[in-house]
């Protein structure tokens, strides 16, 4: 009778307990939902590796939906560009390409034109297009050609592929991707894995740039050369593996992606996702010493590594990279220290379906949506914007400032190792070594640290000197005293022996 009055009770105290909860899901839906969003969405990696959640530095301040100018349905987009208050959608699928007018600061915005068959502009599946001079550089790759147009869409001319032995003649040229910086255009193209294809604005046709480095592997060489011809040609060859995009950062370097790897390629540190390059065409890309620039840097086997199919470099030296795999977006400062990694894959706002390019208007992100076919505007939060104004201080030189404010950050997230090590830098730079040492211990930054120690150590020889010159001198003077003493003993003892010796005799 006990064990069933017992086994009631507690029925009537669960059933009581779920009819609560149901109720507060009901009565307060938002804020579960805005509860859920804030320890979850953003995120960055300490120093081991783990996921530490910190309050969003990005959020969603307003989508573009090209359904609302009737236009017809987006069909497959997969270019962006941004230029001032212009931004331009590559309508892959519909062959055509969608010019905005976009207001900068409440991101209204209006069609302007629509560049394709209908304006004189015979495209066929256009995946890129940037400005340069007063002209429009679409990648045209249906039509196998870079289509340069004016302002007013008038032709000026057309670029196709080379007439060059370095250039494959049975490989179709198929540009994808393309930038301009210092009055040439690179050019990334399907199948072509020499680097990016340079040509000047005149069309001429410069060579290759930026190859990445050869993939050596000495167990696919053995087992060539036990192969048959057939089977070696069947093989891989050691060739440098094939962009996907390419940008410009505010300094006028590209920025490459690549996402032609495999994930153990990525773990022994071969793979190199993301490439700056200089106009020698040299990788300059600087990655923290804990972490790489590789997105996520932990994954499961289901879904692999990220895959960046895009970059955005902003004008404090920060850089967005963009993953298809999760639908995620990362950012870095110069140092390629982590500041924030944000999005997912879903139908809520800030998240996508099947994210494909991005761009950013001053220090906006905007991320097109191939199968949504919405552009999302991420502007900065609060806290975004204090993380932004404390790396621009420090880079501006205002050192005192940049300390201010990243002491409120450390005051929002204590966890935000940036803050630490922001802290530190500046410590650092004010000649305060002994607290530098701790803020950059606590940020596990072991260049900066070391740094921090050498010149600590120095100080501190200098403050001390004085204890050694003292100790030196009445070392010296010990010594100098023992020897005068000892000097003047043995002369008392010979005076002494030898009045010895006068009294025997």
């Amino acid at each position: 009778m006990f064990f069933k009055a017992s086994k009631t009770g507690l029925t009537v105290r669960l059933m009581s307990a779920l009819l609560a909860f149901l109720t507060l899901l009901v009565l307060f839906p938002e804020k579960a939902l805005a509860v859920d969003t804030e320890l979850t969405y953003s995120y960055v990696y300490d120093a081991w590796g783990t996921a530490v959640d910190i309050p969003d530095t990005y959020c969603v301040g307003a989508q573009i939906d090209t359904g609302t100018l009737d236009i017809g349905q987006l069909n497959a987009p997969s270019g962006l560009y941004v230029s001032g208050g212009r931004v331009f959608i590559c309508d892959t699928g519909n062959n055509r390409i969608i010019e905005l007018a976009v207001n900068e600061k409440d991101y209204t915005y209006s069609l302007k034109r629509i560049i394709g068959a209908e304006t004189g502009a015979a495209l066929s599946q256009p995946t890129d297009i940037c400005l340069s001079d007063g002209l429009l550089i679409i990648a045209d790759g249906g039509n196998n050609r870079v289509l340069i147009l004016d302002e007013d869409l008038n032709q000026v001319r057309e670029i196709h592929r080379p007439d060059s032995a370095t250039v494959d003649s049975t490989v179709p040229f198929v540009p994808q991707k393309l930038s301009v910086t210092a009055g040439h255009i690179y050019i990334q193209a399907k199948s072509v894995n020499k680097g990016l294809m340079e040509f000047d604005l005149s069309g001429e046709f410069l060579g290759y740039f930026g190859a990445s480095p050869v993939k050596f592997d000495w167990q696919d060489y053995f087992w060539k050369l036990l192969a048959t011809d057939e089977q070696r040609a069947a093989m891989n060859s050691f060739v440098p593996t094939e962009y996907n995009n390419v940008s410009v950062d505010d300094e006028g370097f590209l920025m490459v992606s690549n996402s032609i790897f495999t994930a153990a390629e990525l773990r022994d540190g071969s793979a190199e996702p993301v490439r700056r390059l200089n106009l020698k065409g040299t990788d300059i890309l600087i990655e923290n010493g804990n972490q790489r620039v590789i997105g996520d840097i932990t994954w499961d086997y289901a879904t692999g590594p990220s895959r960046i199919v895009d970059i955005a470099a902003l004008d404090d030296n920060s850089y967005y990279i963009l993953d298809s795999t999760r639908g995620r977006i990362f950012g870095y400062d110069e140092q390629g220290n982590m500041l924030c990694a944000f999005g997912g894959l879903g139908t809520r706002k800030g998240y996508f379906s099947s994210p494909s390019a991005m761009d950013n208007m001053g220090r906006d992100l905007l991320v097109l949506d191939s199968q949504s076919a919405l552009v999302t505007v991420f502007t900065f939060t609060d806290f975004g914007k204090l993380v932004s104004a404390a790396i621009g201080n420090y880079n501006d030189g205002h050192y005192a400032e940049s300390g201010k404010l990243w002491r409120q950050v450390l005051g929002i997230a204590g966890n935000y190792e940036m803050a630490w090590d922001g802290i530190g830098k500046v410590m650092l730079r004010e000649g305060d070594y002994e607290s530098a040492l701790q803020y950059l211990k606590y940020a596990s930054d072991e260049y900066y640290y070391s740094k921090a120690w050498k010149l600590y150590r120095k100080q501190w020889i200098e403050e001390h000197i004085w204890i050694a010159v003292v100790l030196i001198g009445a070392l010296l003077a010990f010594i100098f005293i023992k020897k005068v003493t000892g000097s003047v003993k043995g002369r008392i003892d010979t005076y002494e022996t030898r009045m010895e010796s006068h009294k025997k005799l």
